[in-house]
């Protein structure tokens, strides 16, 4: 939400890329180049899938440990109470549930992110 769909967005406390990781969690999860859109978004999806297994698959707290950080939440015990938080978590839920030609429905009912090549050579990641 916060690159605004750009690749090379860094943010004041210094996240990179689509899904703005901080350096060190980039490294951790293996983006050597957190700017590269491939790498940025395997990473970044992989710790999302950690957050929502840390938190027992509560979407709305694992949102909030990546919009704040983990140990924001543990201290919270929950979502901590904060307006930025709360519109981070409201803005990707409301665009993770939208319908149209910009996202289908997830009512698919797949849980899965499949990463693929289109016949052009673009990387594409799907739910279904």
């Amino acid at each position: 939400m916060e690159s605004d769909w750009n690749p090379m967005a860094i943010s004041p406390k210094g996240a990179e890329g689509l899904m703005q990781l901080t350096p060190a969690t980039a490294r951790r999860l293996g983006a050597r180049n957190a700017l590269d859109p491939t790498e940025n978004v395997r990473a970044g999806t992989t710790y999302l899938e950690h957050l929502v297994e840390r938190f027992g698959g509560d979407v709305r707290e694992a949102l909030a440990a990546y919009n704040a950080g983990q140990g924001a939440v543990e201290r919270a015990g929950g979502v901590p109470d904060s307006p930025v938080i709360a519109r981070y978590i409201r803005q990707v839920l409301n665009f993770y549930f939208q319908t149209g030609p910009i996202r289908q429905s997830v009512a698919t009912g797949s849980d899965s992110i499949y990463e693929t090549v289109d016949r052009q050579g673009r990387q594409v990641f799907k739910n279904q």
